[in-house]
């Protein structure tokens, strides 16, 4: 039976957190025994670990093998000597603040392959098994879920300064990239010079039936019918994902149309965006219920769901939308979405930032009687796991 850890940083309700848990349990579908091993365990999402998986919470581990910033600057020492001044940096990534617990686990527990997400796990594993004595032989698979560089461009951290650096300096000593969509990986290859020949693209898997049975459930009924007809949007409330080009499109229909919007997510950017609707007298017709552990009744019952981010990796959430049967507005965004939505086949393409364009596709959709065509997402899916079975080696399958 293989022994398959997944390192990330924690369990917060984002699309890759959602995705790393779907693995897991793909993984479990497989026969193998699976190590979650995060960097802090804690989020909502704690609560949909699968059962059979091994919970390891190296925030915990850490503290038992000395002092983080003294072992961290040790380890860097011979690892990367630009790093070693970010060991006493006041903002440090999770993940690299455990770098000593990864270390110790990757020498205790000796897994036969880790896979690893975001870019600042991805670097953490990587220097973790540089320092590691006993993990040697652990096959390294580093996951990437975003457009680096547009995440370089819009991160202001030291630490996200160096990143390129690093990224180009370590993604070659993995075994294996993983990137979540072609244009992740053609950005990786140009941008960063991984060798093409260690990249893959690899979409991420869903549970289809999970989707559809959770779209089924009827606990959130009453809170979505008081939001009458509307459209949704889903989403940390970051920059990123440009909610306030949404509401500004929603507000040029808002007196055509009798749909509402809702936008399910939490975060820094709520103040601003709360402020946005009062300035433009949206409120009552623009909601933020903030975090919803089971979002999929939302989506199966949305007028049409939009996705508006100025970047993204490959957007789950487009795909779960797919799932369920819903028409769909999408920027254009650097990567994912067009792949997804076969370059405007399977859903509305909008230029980042064009508030009038987006808001006259979105009446459009919003007002047409047929449905929109939608793709199967089956046969993907299965690509995808086959994919993984050959990284990981996968050769026995239990029902």
């Amino acid at each position: 039976m293989p022994k398959i850890a997944i390192f990330m940083n924690s369990l917060s309700g984002g699309g890759m957190e959602r995705a790393m848990l779907n693995l897991a349990n793909f993984f479990i579908s497989e026969g193998a025994c699976v190590d979650l091993v995060v960097a802090s365990a804690k989020g909502p999402l704690l609560e949909e670990i699968p059962t059979k998986v091994n919970l390891i919470d190296l925030a915990e581990s850490t503290s038992r093998y000395g002092k983080v910033r003294y072992w961290l600057f040790k380890a860097t020492m011979t690892v990367e000597p630009w790093f070693i001044a970010l060991c006493f940096a006041r903002k440090l990534p999770k993940a690299i603040k455990v770098i000593p617990g990864l270390i110790a686990y990757l020498n205790e527990c000796s897994p036969d392959a880790v896979i690893s997400t975001p870019t600042t796990a991805n670097l953490a594993l990587l220097w973790a098994k540089s320092c590691s004595n006993k993990g040697k032989g652990t096959k390294i698979i580093v996951r990437e879920a975003s457009t680096l560089s547009e995440e370089i461009r819009n991160k202001k951290t030291i630490f996200f300064r160096l990143i390129k650096r690093f990224v180009k300096r370590w993604y070659n000593s993995s075994d294996i990239v993983v990137c979540v969509s072609n244009g992740v990986k053609r950005d990786l290859c140009k941008n960063f010079y991984i060798d093409e020949d260690k990249v893959h693209t690899v979409y991420n898997i869903l549970d289809i039936k999970r989707i559809k049975s959770k779209a089924s459930l009827a606990e959130s009924d009453s809170l979505i019918r008081g939001y009458g007809d509307f459209v949704l949007s889903i989403g940390r409330l970051e920059k990123q994902k440009d909610f306030n080009t949404l509401i500004r499109a929603f507000h040029l229909i808002a007196d055509k149309v009798s749909a509402n919007l809702v936008i399910l997510g939490e975060g820094a950017e709520r103040p601003n965006l709360e402020s946005l609707i009062q300035e433009l007298s949206l409120t009552g017709r623009v909601f933020l219920p903030g975090f919803v552990i089971n979002p999929y009744p939302f989506i199966a019952r949305c007028e049409v769901f939009a996705l508006s981010s100025c970047w993204e990796g490959c957007p789950n959430v487009l795909r779960e939308a797919m799932v369920l049967q819903r028409k769909i507005i999408s920027t254009d965004c650097p990567s994912g979405a067009s792949e997804i939505l076969c370059n405007g086949r399977f859903g509305e393409l909008v230029e980042v930032g064009n508030i009038k364009l987006f808001s006259d596709q979105l009446y459009r959709l919003i007002t047409m009687n047929k449905e929109a065509e939608i793709a199967s997402v089956d046969e993907l899916n299965q690509l995808s796991m086959d994919c993984y079975r050959k990284i990981f080696c996968l050769n026995t399958r239990i029902d």
